[in-house]
């Protein structure tokens, strides 16, 4: 009994591998062409930080949504997180320094989309 549920865990875990996989790249792949594109129409241009900005609050909507499904209640996630980000410092810390980094690379890419031709910048 113990094999077949751990087969079954195994096939379920492949397949959110592959469609994790698929998913992440047709992110990518639509950000970059719509950024792209937006950023080389003749008509007014918006702030790249802006866009930053917008792009990290749904990450953050989405990523609550999860830990609320995850978790089964609001105040259980709400504990969750307050748990995984207060009381882990260190922990906090740690991931702090590279998501600025990406926060910085985000923007550049849009200074980027902007000034570069379309085969320099890919």
């Amino acid at each position: 009994m113990s094999s077949n549920s751990s087969c079954a865990t195994s096939a379920r875990s492949k397949k959110l591998k592959v469609v994790s996989l698929i998913t992440l790249t047709l992110i990518n792949t639509t950000w970059a062409l719509s950024m792209r594109y937006s950023r080389t129409r003749k008509e007014d241009l918006f702030l790249g930080s802006t866009a930053v900005l917008m792009s990290e609050a749904c990450k953050l909507i989405l990523s609550a949504n999860l830990v609320v499904f995850t978790e089964g209640s609001v105040t259980q996630s709400l504990k969750s997180m307050f748990d995984c980000l207060w009381k882990n410092k260190c922990d906090t810390l740690k991931v702090s320094v590279p998501a600025l980094a990406y926060l910085v690379q985000n923007n550049l890419l849009y200074v980027a989309a902007t000034n570069l031709d379309a085969a320099t910048y890919q």
